[in-house]
């Protein structure tokens, strides 16, 4: 029998963090990631997971995709959206092919985009595609940063807002509004548009190999989370 209990690939990197204490069984992180499926299978109680990151990595992942198809040579390479389950896990990477599995994320800014990282930033990736790749069968994964430009919206938005930081800070007190308006676009535009850097050096690639002891762990670990969830749903 299927347990109602199935754990995203995105949420596997707060099921994997380890507890603590070595008398506990789930870190805290992870019991609070069941808790939030308990409060949506239970009531309907959905978490708000909305941030400006994520609305742009939205908005820009047909423009990512495309991007790294020609940098990377996917040759046009569509989106695809393909919900995956077993047993233990469930996924959609971004793109899936009978050759090709990868997952795009868009960084926010200049200074959040991987320039100088060897290895995955964000440990929690790493087990997002260890999911995909059992999900899906394939043994080799790739995930892509790209720095694209952030929607004009977007850059407008942070303008503003920059604009009404600066407006009561004494060290703008010499500026009239006009002049603070001018600064504030000119530094937010600089912090979101990327187009004078030569794309090759906006698009970073990690390939990340099927680990079958890491899916293993990650089983073993629903299995942990299940018991939780089952105590905790009742």
């Amino acid at each position: 029998m299927t347990h109602q209990f199935i754990a995203r690939a995105s949420q596997m990197g707060d099921l994997m963090t380890n507890p603590r204490s070595k008398s506990e069984f789930l870190s805290e992180t992870a019991k609070k990631s069941v808790q939030k499926s308990v409060l949506f299978d239970k009531y309907g109680i959905t978490d708000d997971i909305s941030s400006k990151p994520i609305d742009k990595g939205i908005q820009l992942e047909p423009e990512g995709i495309e991007t790294a198809s020609k940098v990377l040579g996917w040759f046009d390479v569509e989106p695809t959206k393909k919900r995956m389950l077993n047993e233990f896990f469930t996924g959609e990477p971004d793109v899936l092919t009978p050759t090709l599995l990868a997952d795009i994320k868009c960084s926010f800014s200049g200074m959040t985009f991987p320039w100088f990282a060897d290895e995955i930033p964000t440990a929690g990736y790493f087990f997002q595609l260890q999911v995909y790749m059992e999900l899906s069968g394939h043994r080799t994964s790739e995930l892509v940063y790209c720095l694209l430009d952030t929607p004009e919206q977007m850059v407008l938005d942070e303008i503003n807002r920059k604009v009404w930081k600066m407006l009561p800070d004494p060290r703008y007190a010499n500026f009239n509004q006009t002049e603070i308006e001018l600064m504030a676009d000119e530094d937010v535009r600089r912090m979101h548009n990327f187009s004078h850097i030569p794309i090759e050096k906006r698009v970073k690639k990690y390939r990340v190999d099927y680990d079958a002891d890491v899916i293993q762990a990650m089983q073993q670990r629903v299995t942990l989370c299940r018991e939780y969830y089952d105590l905790t749903i009742k």
